[in-house]
C-alpha cells in the first residue's frame, strides 16, 4: 500500500495505473517477451481507506540477483539478456519505461524448463513517457542523464541499466571480450548514441548462436577423445592426427553434413590420412591393404580407395576405375554404404594399430 497524501502522490499514482493497465493488455496479448514480465493482477484504491493505493501481482518463486555479481558465466548472462532485452523491446514498443532496471528488479523463477528464466519485476517507477522530469535516481546502473535534475527520461537510460546490469553479471574471471563489446555500446555517455533494445537483443543472440556452436564443438572433440581406448589416447601420432584434422572430426561428429555419400567421402579422406600419417605398420597403404584382402573385405577398401581418389583429375586407366567404382557405391543402400566404410575402417585400425577407429566411423556414419 501506499499513502497518497499530495497532488503528486496521487498524480504518481494514475501513472502507474496507467503503466500497470497497459501490462496487463501486453501479456494477455502474449507477445514475444511477455513471458518475462512480472504480472499485475490490479491495482486501485483500498476499500479501507481511499487514500492509499493498493498494487496486487502474482507471486514468483524464486531469487533477485542481487546476490549474483560477476559469478554468472558469460553463457548464462547472453541467456539472460536475450530474454530481457527482447522484453525491454516490447515495453519500449508500448512506450512503457521502466527506469529501475537492476539485480535486485530481476528474479531468476524457480521453473522445472532447462533454460533459465529472468522476470522483470518492481513497476513502481514506471512511466509511459519520456523527457525531463523531477524524479532523479542515483546508482552505478542509472544512466548519466538522469542523475541530475532535470533528468532526462527515454528508452535509452533503460537500455544503459540493462547493459550495466548484465556486465555486473557476468564472471570476473571469464573471457567474454565479444561481450563486453556489446554491452559497452549500451553504456556510452550519450544516450542517442547507445543501441536500442532491439540492437541489443539481436547482438546477444549473435554471441548466443556463436557461443552454442563453439560449445558444441568443443563437446564433439571431448566425445571423439573420450572414445579413443586408453592405449589410442596415449598414442603421441594418434595425437597429432586427431588435433591435425580435429575440424573434420569435428564436423563428422556433430553431423553437419546430412548427405551421406559426403559423410563417407570424409570419412575416406581421413583414413587416408590415418595409413600416411601411421609410424609402424609397413604397407599400411589403402592399397597395400586392398590388396592383402579378397571378397567383401576388400571391396570395401577398393571402395574407399575410389572415394579418396575420386576427385583426381588425372585421365588414365586408375582414374577411370575409379570412377566406375564410385558410381557402383553411390547406387548401393545407405546401410550398405555405411557396413563397407565401416568394414574399411576396420582394417585401417588393425594395420595402423588404432583400435578405436572402427567404433569411431561407425558413430560418425550414424549422425
Amino acid at each position: 500500500m501506499r499513502p497518497l497524501r499530495t497532488p503528486e502522490d496521487r498524480q504518481r499514482y494514475l501513472e502507474t495505473k496507467g503503466v500497470i493497465e497497459t501490462l496487463k493488455e501486453v501479456i494477455a496479448d502474449n507477445a514475444p517477451g511477455a513471458d518475462h514480465l512480472f504480472e499485475p493482477v490490479d491495482i486501485g484504491l483500498s476499500s479501507r481507506n481511499a487514500l492509499e493505493a493498493v498494487q496486487v501481482y502474482k507471486w514468483i518463486e524464486g531469487r533477485d540477483l542481487s546476490d549474483r555479481h560477476a559469478a554468472l558465466s558469460p553463457e548464462s548472462v547472453i541467456d539472460i539478456g536475450i530474454k530481457l532485452s527482447r522484453t525491454l523491446a516490447l515495453l519500449h514498443k508500448h512506450n512503457v519505461l521502466h527506469r529501475d532496471i537492476c539485480p535486485r528488479n530481476i528474479i531468476l523463477a524457480d521453473t522445472d524448463a532447462e533454460t533459465l528464466r529472468p522476470v522483470l519485476i518492481d513497476f513502481g517507477f514506471a512511466r509511459i513517457s519520456e523527457g525531463h522530469s523531477a524524479t532523479v535516481f542515483a546508482g552505478e546502473h542509472v544512466a548519466p542523464e538522469v542523475r541530475t535534475t532535470p533528468a532526462a527520461w527515454s528508452k535509452a537510460a533503460d537500455v544503459y541499466a540493462l547493459g550495466w546490469t548484465l556486465r555486473w553479471l557476468v564472471a570476473a574471471n571469464s573471457d567474454a571480450a565479444e561481450l563486453a563489446d556489446c554491452l559497452d555500446r549500451t553504456l556510452v555517455s550519450e544516450p542517442a548514441r547507445r543501441i536500442t533494445a532491439e540492437a541489443l537483443m539481436a547482438e546477444l543472440a549473435a554471441l548466443g548462436e556463436q557461443a552454442s556452436v563453439e560449445q558444441r564443438q568443443q563437446d564433439a572433440l571431448r566425445t571423439i577423445k573420450h572414445s579413443l581406448t586408453p592405449e589410442d589416447r596415449h598414442s603421441p601420432w594418434i595425437a597429432k592426427l586427431i588435433r591435425e584434422n580435429q575440424s573434420s572430426l569435428v564436423g563428422l561428429e556433430m553431423g553437419f553434413s546430412r548427405d551421406q555419400f559426403d559423410r563417407c567421402r570424409s570419412i575416406t579422406d581421413f583414413l587416408n590420412k590415418v595409413t600416411e600419417t601411421c609410424p609402424t605398420a609397413r604397407n599400411a597403404r589403402l592399397r597395400d591393404i586392398q590388396t592383402r584382402l579378397s571378397g567383401e573385405d576388400g571391396l570395401a577398401v577398393g571402395y574407399v580407395w575410389a572415394l579418396r581418389n575420386d576427385r583426381s583429375h588425372a585421365r588414365d586407366a586408375q582414374n577411370e576405375w575409379n570412377k566406375r567404382q564410385v558410381e557402383a557405391f553411390r547406387g548401393l543402400k545407405s546401410a550398405q554404404q555405411r557396413e563397407l566404410v565401416t568394414r574399411a575402417a576396420a582394417h585401417v585400425g588393425k594395420a595402423c594399430r588404432f583400435l578405436s577407429l572402427e567404433a569411431m566411423v561407425h558413430r560418425f556414419l550414424q549422425k
